[in-house]
């Protein structure tokens, strides 16, 4: 009686798993979804760990998708469902150690400004990171947004390199770097000389927009993946696309298919449901499982660890590299009122909100309306303008967007007080003077140097709201010795009037290099 309850209960433990045949991801497609299989050596410490039974550190960087948005409630997003199936297929003493970063609405261009300057201490440690940024990179948007228009796919594939390069290539910012010297193994091969993380990369295509549906030809223009892959191949980067390992789809039954099981959202055919996410999990654990026993089965044995050698930049010209690699370009983001209102002076009609949950910055909807952020003194000496780009990072969206001129100037700091406390000074038309304290009237007067100024458009037709960088070119300040007063930096945004209904404009960091 005993046997016969056991029994039953596997049976019904049966009936409420999920079939293994039609309803998960078959192993084929999982092995087409490798759309590039990469570098070997880049993987060859991680192996070596999960050999040696030890646990890995996971980074997943991404939108929307690796945040789970639009997945029903109670189900759980692909990192998740990664972490066990990796804790499954490859036992460590403990748990295997995965982190996410991802914020909605973000393209390529939102990761780098993310960690310029401070990539070795976010990426600190990563034995892996996975990068989703195909969803948003796609070439309409980057037409439509008024930047790269002459070549989109050129656009797309800088921000890419960039991207794949801090997390592949050390700063010289860090000490040991600037003394140490490139493997042999790699010197005798290349005289490129930037040494590797240690990481290994991956970059995912989590899915694709359904505003025409692939029928085969490619590249599609509903998602980034082949335009990125140029990019990948160049640097030894694996791709995986789990579209493209069930795709192309040409027929009736496909699309229907696509529509009722991919996508989840009745409106916004953009992000997988569950079946996807756990498509997506299975799709980097295979990789793992396939390249784990490609290594153990060569045909030499080897106790030494591959090294991957760094390649030098095939779309982005190598000073501009080293620009996003070695400096340690200036910060001010705009999202916390506590911290951004010391530097706000003449704000009036601009609040900082969040008026999508969540996604805060400094907004306003009103025509004529200005703002000055301040960068202080002591700031503009330990991150000096080098390069000469300030780089805006704020909302482009489809409808009640405006106009905004971004202005940059320099202007003096001074003692309020007679203590060694500096404030930075504007001054009224009349010559009167007012520092980084609110207030609502006065324009520049002489006391300012203009660096440079830039008028954006922030509406887009695209049905989509990103966060996206604008780059505005200035010329560098004075020089404080010279000038004979500290300098401070004034960021100025002022919303133009135009004859549409609304003119919203809403800014959510500034990076100056």
């Amino acid at each position: 009686m005993k046997y016969v309850g056991v029994v039953l209960l596997f049976i019904l433990l049966e009936s409420l798993l999920p079939s293994k045949c039609a309803e998960e991801i078959s192993k084929q497609s999982l092995t087409k979804a490798i759309i590039h299989y990469g570098d070997t050596a880049m993987f060859g410490p991680l192996h070596q760990k999960l050999r040696g039974e030890q646990c890995i550190r996971v980074m997943f960087i991404g939108g929307s998708v690796t945040r789970g948005h639009g997945l029903p409630n109670g189900s759980i997003p692909y990192p998740s469902l990664f972490e066990h199936l990796l804790n499954s297929a490859f036992p460590c003493k403990g748990q295997h150690n995965i982190n996410v970063t991802s914020k909605g609405a973000t393209a390529t261009d939102y990761w780098i400004d993310y960690l310029v300057g401070q990539q070795e201490v976010l990426l600190a440690d990563y034995d892996l990171v996975v990068v989703d940024t195909a969803m948003n990179d796609v070439r309409e948007l980057v037409m439509r947004a008024g930047r790269g228009a002459a070549d989109p796919d050129a656009f797309i594939r800088f921000h890419t390199e960039i991207l794949m390069s801090l997390i592949l290539q050390k700063s010289n910012r860090v000490s040991e770097v600037l003394a140490a010297t490139q493997s042999s193994a790699c010197t005798k091969e290349s005289t490129y000389t930037r040494i590797w993380t240690g990481a290994a990369a991956i970059w995912l295509g989590t899915s694709t927009r359904r505003d025409k549906i692939w029928r085969g030809p490619l590249p599609r223009s509903t998602d980034a993946v082949h335009t990125q892959l140029p990019v990948a191949i160049a640097h030894g980067i694996p791709y995986i696309s789990v579209i493209d390992g069930l795709g192309p789809f040409s027929s009736t039954a496909s699309q229907q298919w696509l529509k009722n099981e991919w996508y989840t959202e009745p409106v916004k055919d953009m992000h997988p449901g569950p079946w996807g996410h756990q498509a997506l999990a299975k799709a980097l654990v295979h990789f793992l499982t396939e390249q784990h026993l490609y290594l153990e089965q060569l045909p030499w044995q080897d106790t030494r660890s591959p090294v991957y050698c760094p390649r030098p930049p095939a779309y982005v010209d190598q000073n501009t590299l080293d620009m996003y690699l070695d400096r340690s370009p200036m910060h001010i983001p705009t999202v916390y009122l506590q911290a951004t209102k010391p530097r706000m002076s003449r704000c009036r009609d601009w609040t900082i909100k969040s008026d999508v949950l969540g996604k805060p910055g400094l907004i306003s909807w009103k025509a004529g309306a200005q703002c000055t952020i301040f960068a202080f003194p002591e700031e503009a000496v330990r991150h000096p303008v080098e390069v000469g780009e300030v780089h805006v990072l704020m909302l482009k969206s489809y409808e009640h967007m405006g106009w905004v001129r971004v202005m940059v100037e320099a202007v003096p700091a001074v003692s309020a007080d007679g203590s060694d406390k500096k404030k930075c000074i504007l001054s009224n038309v009349d010559g009167t003077s007012m520092g980084n304290t609110s207030s609502t009237t006065g324009s520049w007067s002489g006391n300012s140097t203009m660096l440079g100024s830039r008028d954006i458009d922030c509406l887009w037709e695209e049905r989509v709201s990103e966060a996206r960088m604008e780059v505005v070119k200035i010329t560098k300040p004075p020089d404080s010795s010279t000038s004979g007063h500290d300098i401070c930096l004034a960021f100025t945004f002022e919303i133009l009037g135009t004859d549409r209904a609304e003119n919203k404009v809403k800014i959510i960091g500034i990076t100056v290099f």
